[in-house]
């Protein structure tokens, strides 16, 4: 089949970035071919807040064979010029797929989605997040953003999200209707390397201690930085455990800083607040005996994906779509939002618990349920 695939460049490095990429090699694997339709620059750099995360020098794409890329977007100018209209057309699309996580990216989702439904390619958008919490927080951003944002989504032929908890909050938010509905897991993105030896991967980030939690990503409120440095610090025989977070900090900096500074396990914590680069990612995963992921909400996660992918231990409040994906894992504990108790406790337990073989949803296996998704709607265009 001829697949398009829509969503961000690496010009933003993030998640949703990394799994285009790993989507769309997976597609070109099976056989498929994929043109690729970029968000290049997404925003006004300075407006950006993690100044660490743009990618000055970009490779805006990742051909290969089987996949190559028609046209790239951005924010200052997104209407698709004639060659860009051509290669589309040429490419004979069997049926696209849409990356949401952000308003901020209507326009480009909007001018896209709308060339796409006159050239009578069925489109599925893939919710990443169905309220962003940039959004949420400006109440005529959030007005608008249920709005328009509604409005193009509803133009579409399905729309799928990761979860059950999206899936009623695209139903109550947007007014989606259930049968245009589908619930495709969020898949593991694989791309880092195999994991290394704990004695190698702790050696090359100087940690002695015994055991190793690991916070990673970026650092916003509502993924409760705060609520796990409480929690640490409520263990039982926490001197002989290491507390690393890594991220760049967007929010509550300050406040942070402050804690760890204050607390009386500040020696066996590390905050590594900058981006990390994706070859940096499989020693940091290999020095953990457990992921803690204090999110106060959540849809999927793409880091707690890259955990499973190396078999690590998953610690998170029973927050939105996590359920589904660690319950599913077999290798997670989770809490009831907000115990900062409970969440010191279960760490305590997860700390012992066996690295096991790769867990979550397989890339390959997940594609082939958008496949079929895709032959679906292409057999419902064929009928018409």
């Amino acid at each position: 089949m001829k697949i398009i695939l829509v969503g961000p460049s690496n010009r933003f490095h993030g998640g949703i970035s990394s799994y285009l990429e790993v989507t769309a090699k997976s597609l070109a694997k099976q056989g498929h071919s994929v043109g690729l339709v970029l968000f290049d620059r997404l925003i006004p750099s300075f407006l950006y807040p993690g100044k660490d995360r743009i990618n000055r020098n970009p490779r805006l794409d990742f051909e290969e064979e089987r996949i190559s890329t028609l046209h790239v977007m951005n924010y200052y100018n997104y209407a698709i010029p004639k060659r860009a209209k051509r290669r589309i057309k040429d490419f004979e699309p069997d049926f696209a797929i849409i990356h949401w996580w952000t308003f901020a990216v209507f326009p480009m989702s909007w001018a896209i989605s709308r060339f796409l439904r006159i050239c009578d390619c069925p489109i599925i958008y893939e919710m990443h997040e169905v309220i962003d919490q940039n959004d949420a927080r400006v109440p005529l951003v959030s007005r608008i953003s249920r709005g328009l944002g509604g409005r193009v989504l509803r133009s579409a032929n399905k729309i799928a999200v990761h979860a059950q908890t999206d899936f009623e909050l695209n139903r109550s938010h947007y007014g989606i209707n259930e049968e245009r509905m589908e619930i495709i897991p969020l898949a593991n993105i694989n791309k880092y390397g195999e994991r290394e030896s704990k004695i190698t991967s702790r050696t090359k980030m100087s940690i002695s201690q015994d055991s190793v939690i690991l916070f990673f990503g970026l650092i916003r409120e509502y993924k409760g930085v705060l609520p796990l440095i409480e929690s640490f610090e409520k263990m039982e025989n926490s001197d002989s455990v290491f507390l690393l977070i890594v991220g760049e900090i967007w929010d509550q900096k300050s406040a942070i800083m402050k804690a760890i500074r204050e607390s009386p396990k500040s020696e066996n914590i590390r905050l590594i607040d900058r981006f990390v680069d994706d070859s940096e990612i499989s020693t940091i995963f290999s020095t953990a005996d457990v992921l803690a992921m204090p999110y106060s909400r959540a849809s999927q996660s793409a880091v707690g994906s890259i955990a499973m992918s190396y078999g690590i231990p998953v610690v998170a409040f029973d927050v939105g779509g996590l359920k589904d994906s660690i319950s599913r894992y077999g290798n997670g504990l989770m809490v009831f939002p907000g115990d900062t108790d409970e969440f010191s406790k279960s760490l305590e337990v997860a700390i012992n618990m066996p690295i096991q073989e790769s867990g979550g949803f397989d890339i390959d296996g997940v594609m082939r349920n958008w496949v079929d998704l895709g032959k679906g709607l292409l057999k419902e265009k064929m009928d018409r």
